[in-house]
């Protein structure tokens, strides 16, 4: 009834767009200098580090926006948030969750860090995903989230039982980055990287979004793509996973001059035809 009153447009859901890899690394890699939501963006500075990190590791994990940040200012370090001692780096044989300033400079292809997840949405006690860390490879892209990691714990050292006590992401003050500064600090950002005429269409959870379609682009398994992006359920990889222009340009070129060979049972001849035809008939 209601869309015979008012058309089916009102009801069909809203979410949030995809960035593209190149939108992604720029969101990262705002220049110094540049102010987003509180944040002025400059070197050796804790908020600066975090947010580079924040991105990287969203792009690569696709990680919710309340399992990076804290739900206000208020509210401070919970014990559901992730720290530095959620890290665990991998060098060489060995692991390590308070690494030297020695082992971090030695990181190379092949190494990289653990994340220890904490619970999420719609994993409330951790049961379902946070025995699962997740696994960053080193690499010297510059928006590599390990190598992003390795430069924040070399400018700004941890150790320890401190460890536990450090936001992974946070301000210059080490208080947890909040929801409402890293909301500001998106919508800034967003309007640097020629995205603000289109802003209503991004949240954080867009990095989700684009994890998903980039993995599937790439050929990655569905099971694959589920498993990385911790879903539980079917439903959701339907959901975000979506058609790709470029795939489906790719296979409708392919039918252009394809032949059509098919047959049906009904089709083929059958020695009874005509006594089927008959029945069919009197049917």
């Amino acid at each position: 009834d209601y869309i015979k009153r008012h058309g089916f447009r009102t009801l069909v859901p809203k979410r949030a767009a995809a960035f593209s890899a190149e939108e992604a690394h720029k969101l990262r890699g705002i220049p110094h200098g540049t102010t987003i939501g509180p944040w002025r963006l400059r070197p050796n500075s804790l908020a600066t580090a975090s947010w580079r990190c924040l991105n990287s590791t969203l792009f690569n994990t696709g990680m919710r926006s309340d399992e990076v940040c804290t739900a206000s200012k208020k509210a401070g370090l919970t014990k559901k948030m992730l720290t530095r001692a959620s890290l665990v780096f991998r060098i060489g044989a060995s692991r390590t969750a308070d690494p030297t300033p020695t082992q971090l400079a030695s990181l190379t292809t092949g190494d990289g860090v653990y994340i220890n997840v904490r619970p999420s949405k719609t994993d409330a006690d951790g049961s379902f995903w946070c025995d699962k860390p997740i696994w960053l490879p080193f690499d010297t892209h510059p928006s590599n989230a390990c190598n992003d990691f390795v430069r924040m714990e070399l400018q700004h050292p941890c150790a320890g039982a401190t460890r536990s006590q450090v936001a992974l992401f946070a301000n210059d003050d080490g208080s947890p980055f909040a929801k409402y500064q890293i909301d500001a600090a998106l919508k800034d950002a967003l309007h640097f990287i020629g995205l603000g005429g289109r802003k209503e269409s991004y949240t954080w959870h867009s990095y989700r979004v684009t994890l998903a379609c980039l993995l599937d682009a790439a050929g990655c398994p569905p099971p694959l793509i589920k498993k990385m992006v911790r879903w539980i359920s079917d439903e959701s990889l339907r959901t975000y996973v979506r058609p790709n222009d470029t795939f489906i340009s790719f296979w409708l070129n392919k039918i252009v001059d394809a032949t059509i060979s098919t047959t049906q049972a009904r089709d083929l001849p059958h020695v009874e035809e005509e006594r089927f035809q008959q029945q069919a008939l009197f049917v």
